[in-house]
């Protein structure tokens, strides 16, 4: 389902109850997802951004147990 082009996102009661892909319908009881995805639906609010990071330490991180 990852990078695929969203035909549309059913609804029950005022409620997500999943996704429509190629045809396919995907149930999910909630959905996270870039808002470009869905751009131009009503019902959607951007609550935050998601970012990536990689950190080369020279130390372990305390209260990790050396994890």
């Amino acid at each position: 389902m990852l990078n695929a082009k969203i035909d549309g996102i059913e609804w029950e009661s005022g409620k997500v109850s999943g996704v429509k892909i190629d045809g396919q319908f995907a149930k999910a009881p909630l959905i996270i997802c870039d808002p470009s995805y869905v751009n131009g639906l009503e019902k959607t609010k951007v609550t935050g951004r998601v970012i990536r990071a990689i950190c080369i330490m020279d130390h372990p991180i305390p209260n990790t147990n050396n994890a």
